[in-house]
């Protein structure tokens, strides 16, 4: 839970503007201005917690080079760092052209002499406290991407070529970076920077973090994967600005405010206590020789596209069952087979289950037909299937789709005798989720749990998960949501998820490969992974802060962009194997180490931080 505070002025403060914040040894100090439409005055005052300042206000006076004072009317953004030479101080200089971030130094923060304008920088910057690097000062500047500057003497500056912090597609901060504080820790530099952004008339707050090496302030060493903080405006609520961040008592405060003034403050506790240099998130590697499945114009029944494979490990062999769509847009399933899980067996080939029943489009209407790509890349048929052995039943569920309802989800089953000897028996499928509903990534638990078989699926946006007597859903009685595995807000999974593969069972938990989108982009697929209670399915226990992988390659990105969707997984000795569809199209393999992804999954946890509230007078 993500608490704020909010800063109450007094009635001396109530007839002015808050401009940055400073801390030092003696505690924080908050810069502020009054609004005398004359000539305004620039006044600090100190708090030792930085969440109240109640001792004297002190009056600041800025000079320019001539030693004339300056007017501080079109300055904004202060920030006040300590160094060798007494304070540092950063302003923006709003400009009739261009604003310029100015410099100015004092010994007792009462009166700044400016040293000048730091190169031809226009966006707010903060100089790194109590620092050196070979005789140099360092600031961190920007507003989109972060930059360094270095100077010996705080008047001559020289900016760093290349951005050492730029937004990130697919987290959190893809949205513009405004470095707000710069600080020292026994691990690094650490910039906090906002990365806040408004959306359908409701603003997002977003903080995030970042450690440079202390012998190079651009070398990147970590990264949060998640908001230190956020925090979804209500609509017609005040928009809230940074104003800056001090490091005090080992504590990060970050401070907003309105247009009328009004201070928000918070709180991050005991900022990165223990972070690592280097941190190994898991991932899978794709098969060198992707795709290994491929449409085949002399099968009409797969000539346009063939992906989304289920998998299943059986009598030394990998079966996989892959949607398959003919030139008419039907989507059917084809059987391949595979010895070492990557090389297909061409010989093995077939056809292995068609659409037979209304629910699966077999009497539609070219007229009756919607958008090809309601449903991946056909108009109906049976899709995206998924594969469960229990006893000596092999259970196949998927979407059944006519071509212009809403797509719902099927089951069938088959002997496993039949199919090891591909003797396509299939039991006559049933629709076992609700009418009117869109509900897709139908999938059964390989065991029963507290005598209760579980069933996941998908209703939009979350996992759901049912516990059901039997599998014979002939109570009249549709899949219920009994539990859920919910989206992340701010994280790559943010908007939709779906179980993928069929659960793994591991001694640490049953092993999820899953797939899901991001709001921030929504067009891409992405794959994670899961690990669940063995005895409680609906318990996340750990799950990947990043994409096990993403649609990076070519083969991704032609027929749907942007799409990697898992349907099988197996494991052949101490690999895992991971079946997926490339942009609706062809069928990939990635793999991994069983033993190292479990490692990397347990281990990767999100750092993120609570806030508390508390009121400052």
């Amino acid at each position: 839970m993500i608490k704020k505070r909010t800063v109450k002025k007094s009635q001396e403060l109530k007839s002015s503007l808050p401009v940055g914040f400073m801390a030092d040894k003696n505690g924080a100090g908050l810069l502020f201005k009054t609004v005398d439409p004359g000539q305004p005055e620039l006044y600090l005052i100190r708090g030792k917690t930085g969440l109240r300042f109640t001792q004297p206000k002190t009056k600041v006076e800025i000079v320019t080079a001539l030693r004339q004072k300056a007017k501080i009317g079109p300055y904004q953004h202060l920030a006040v760092s300590a160094c060798d030479k007494g304070y540092f101080m950063s302003f923006i200089q709003k400009g009739k052209t261009a604003d310029s971030l100015v410099g100015a130094v004092s010994k007792d923060l009462k009166r700044f002499s400016i040293t000048g304008k730091i190169s031809k920088v226009q966006e707010r910057g903060t100089l790194v406290p109590n620092y050196k690097l070979n005789g140099k000062y360092c600031i961190y500047f920007g507003q989109g991407s972060l930059k360094t500057a270095f100077s010996p003497d705080l008047k001559k500056w020289k900016i760093s070529e290349l951005a050492c912090l730029a937004p990130r597609s697919s987290y959190f901060d893809q949205a513009s970076l405004t470095v707000l504080m710069a600080g020292l820790t026994s691990n690094g530099i650490l910039v906090v920077y906002d990365c806040s952004y408004k959306q359908n008339g409701r603003q997002t707050l977003q903080i995030g973090g970042a450690l440079f090496s202390l012998s190079d302030p651009n070398n990147l060493i970590w990264r949060s994967e998640v908001p230190l903080w956020e925090e979804l405006r209500d609509i017609g609520s005040p928009e809230l600005y940074p104003l800056g961040a001090v490091s005090l008592n080992e504590e990060i405060l970050v401070y907003f405010t309105t247009k009328a003034g009004e201070i928000s403050v918070l709180t991050i506790h005991q900022p990165f206590p223990s972070v690592r240099a280097k941190k190994v998130f898991a991932s899978l590697k794709r098969f060198y020789n992707n795709p290994i499945i491929v449409p085949n114009e002399a099968n009409d029944w797969e000539a346009d596209a063939t992906f989304n494979p289920a998998a299943l490990y059986d009598n030394g062999k990998v079966h996989i069952l892959y949607r398959a769509v003919s030139k008419g847009g039907l989507s059917s399933f084809g059987y391949a087979s595979t010895k070492d899980g990557l090389n297909i067996e061409k010989e093995s080939i077939e056809l292995s289950y068609v659409p037979r029943e209304e629910f699966e489009g077999i009497h539609t209407r070219p007229s009756q037909r919607t958008d090809l790509y309601k449903s991946g890349c056909g108009w109906g048929g049976c899709e995206d299937p998924k594969l469960t052995a229990i006893d000596n039943k092999v259970y196949l569920t998927y979407v059944a789709y006519n071509g212009y309802s809403h797509p719902r989800i099927a089951l069938s089953t088959i002997e496993r005798e039949d199919f090891l000897n591909k003797q396509w028996n299939w039991e006559k499928p049933k629709l076992i989720s609700a009418p009117g509903v869109v509900n897709k990534s139908g999938c059964i638990l390989p065991e029963k749990v507290k005598g209760k078989y579980v069933i996941f699926h998908r209703i939009f946006p979350h996992i759901l998960i049912d516990y059901r007597d039997d599998l014979r859903f002939d109570d009249g009685r549709w899949l219920e949501a009994k539990a859920k595995i919910t989206t992340r807000p701010g994280m790559w999974d943010s908007r939709k998820l779906s179980v993928g593969a069929t659960p793994i069972k591991t001694e640490a938990g049953w092993l999820v490969i899953y797939h899901a989108v991001d709001d921030r982009d929504d067009t891409r697929y992405k794959v994670g992974a899961m690990i669940l209670d063995l005895k409680d399915p609906a318990k996340v226990l750990y799950r990947t802060t990043n994409p096990i992988l993403e649609p990076d390659e070519h083969y991704e990105n032609e027929g749907k962009p942007g799409v990697v969707y898992p349907c099988g997984a197996v494991v052949l000795g101490e690999e895992l194997f991971v079946y997926y569809g490339g942009g609706d199209r062809v069928v990939c393999c990635a793999t991994a180490q069983m033993k190292q992804l479990i490692k990397s999954v347990k281990k990767d946890k999100a750092v993120s931080y609570q806030l508390k509230k508390v009121v400052c007078s």
